[in-house]
């Protein structure tokens, strides 16, 4: 994973996504390894229309936290929508319309 555009080297990193068609929602688990043993983890979830991202240190350290807001909910929701290809019987599903 790269955090910036212009990072020359790739950060070590694990990740799993669980994708809902009923009711649309999405759990992303991540842990990344940055240099010198240090590990971040994070969590992105979209449900009900509501997102939350949250970052820690170690797991234990609270390193950012958003929940809620027009704006992550927004992307949560463009995001799941752009991924639609991974589940395309999703886009026949009654909490879509097109």
């Amino acid at each position: 994973m790269k955090l910036k555009p212009e990072q020359k080297q790739w950060t070590v990193t694990e990740a799993e996504q669980i994708s809902y068609t009923d009711p649309p929602a999405f759990r992303w688990i991540v842990k990344l390894k940055m240099g010198k043993g240090v590990v971040v983890t994070g969590k992105d979830n979209f449900l009900e229309g509501k997102a939350s991202m949250h970052i820690k240190l170690a797991g234990i350290i609270p390193i950012s936290k958003t929940v809620d807001d027009e704006k992550t909910n927004e992307s949560a929701l463009q995001r799941y929508l752009m991924e639609l290809a991974w589940y395309p019987s999703a886009v026949l599903s009654p909490f879509i319309s097109w």
